[in-house]
């Protein structure tokens, strides 16, 4: 059994992201001013918990926020949406911890 919640798939295995979500996500095209990339922004903020490193990630693309930044799209800004993209087909599926087993921890 699993049901949707909040563009979440909830079952016994975990919880995901719900794949119609990630595919709304992937049809996003480059935004093209302040207001639609922050739409965009927000969007993957929601989703941060499924997506490791989601702060490098987007740091590119928080720049072009800045007040008297504009949205231009260089190479690496365009790397950065796709790269954002990409580790969100990737997103793992978030499971109840088995306190039984070792932990490893980064930082």
């Amino acid at each position: 059994e699993e049901g949707k919640l909040l563009s979440h798939i909830i079952s016994k295995d975990g919880i995901r992201i719900d794949p119609e979500r990630i595919q709304a996500i992937l049809q996003v095209p480059y935004p093209r001013n302040i207001k639609e990339l922050q739409a965009f922004l927000g969007k993957i903020n929601f989703l941060r918990r499924f997506i490791p490193n989601l702060a490098e990630l987007i740091r590119l693309l928080n720049n072009m926020l800045k007040k008297d930044s504009k949205v231009k799209w260089s190479l690496e800004a365009k790397q950065a949406f796709e790269g954002i993209k990409t580790a969100l087909t990737q997103a793992p599926v978030l499971t109840i911890p088995n306190f039984d087993k070792d932990f490893i921890i980064f930082s």
